[in-house]
């Protein structure tokens, strides 16, 4: 694990009950922890996995491209065959 931007611990997101993310680190990564569940849990409780900053500007990108076909209105996307 990185060190955080400043002397404070990461910011913490949480996306559900079993799956939280934190970022703030230097180097622009961001990291997921997921809780395991059963029976994988009895091995290992948490999986954690980072992403470079590269990797979270291509999710971010994706995810605002889907954002705003979503707002399109239904005819204009079967005008524009989306």
């Amino acid at each position: 694990m990185s060190e955080p931007t400043t002397d404070k611990q990461p910011f913490k997101f949480t996306l559900s009950d079993n799956v939280r993310g934190f970022y703030g680190y230097k180097d622009g990564h961001t990291e997921l922890e997921v809780d395991l569940p059963p029976p994988l849990n009895l091995i290992k409780k948490t999986f954690r996995t980072s992403f470079n900053r590269d990797e979270v500007e291509r999710l971010k990108e994706g995810i605002d491209q889907a954002l705003a076909w979503a707002k399109l209105p239904d005819f204009q996307r079967e005008r524009d065959g989306s």
